[in-house]
C-alpha cells in the first residue's frame, strides 16, 4: 500500500519530581491535565534524536494521528522513510512568521537534541493552539526555561525510552 507523505511549510508561505521508573521522572505530577479523547487532533513530534523517532514509529504501529517537527531536510528525509504522513518544515530563525498547521494538534512532544533548538521549537509553536507541550529531556536543568517557553510538562529520561507514554495517548 502506497502511503502519500504531506510536507508542509509553516512560515508566511504556506514542580516536583515523581519518580515513574529506574532513569524516569515526570515534571511535574500531572501528565496531560484535562485532555479529551485521541479523535481530537494529532501528535506532533519535534524528533531531532533516534529516541523522536522511536517514539514516532510506536505512534504510527498504533495508528494513532502523528505528524513530525523538523527545521532541516536531513531529518525530514529520515522522517519520509519512516513513513510519518505530515511533515512540518519550520525555519528556527524566524519565530514570527510560523503559521499553525492546517489539521488540529491535540500535543505537541519535543525530544530535546539541543536547549537552543528545544526553546526556538517551543517559541515557534508558542502561538498555536496545543494542550500538553512536552519536552522529552536527559538533562534535569532546563526545566524552568522550558516551563517558562511555554511546556507544560518535562520528562527526564535518561536513555530516552519513553514508550511508557504511549498508553496515556490513548485515554
Amino acid at each position: 500500500m502506497s502511503r502519500a507523505i504531506r510536507t508542509m511549510r509553516l512560515d508566511k508561505e504556506a514542580s516536583g519530581k515523581v519518580p515513574l521508573s529506574p532513569g524516569f521522572f515526570l515534571l511535574p505530577s500531572s501528565l496531560y491535565p484535562g485532555e479529551e479523547p485521541m479523535e481530537q487532533g494529532h501528535t506532533v513530534v519535534a524528533a531531532s534524536n533516534e529516541a523522536g523517532r522511536t517514539f514516532i514509529r510506536l505512534l504510527l504501529y498504533k495508528q494513532l494521528p502523528v505528524a513530525a517537527l523538523t527545521n532541516n531536510k536531513k531529518e525530514a528525509k529520515l522522517l519520509e522513510q519512516i513513513g510519518v504522513p505530515d511533515i512540518l518544515h519550520v525555519r528556527t530563525t524566524h519565530t514570527k512568521e510560523v503559521s499553525a498547521p492546517a489539521f488540529p494538534i491535540r500535543r505537541l512532544m519535543i525530544f530535546e537534541s539541543s536547549l537552543p533548538l528545544t526553546c526556538q521549537y517551543l517559541l515557534l509553536t508558542a502561538r498555536w493552539s496545543v494542550k500538553t507541550i512536552m519536552v522529552i529531556t536527559s538533562a534535569r536543568h532546563p526545566e524552568a526555561v522550558y516551563k517558562s517557553l511555554g511546556a507544560s510538562c518535562v520528562v527526564y529520561s535518561q536513555t530516552g525510552e519513553v514508550g511508557f507514554l504511549l498508553s496515556r495517548l490513548n485515554d
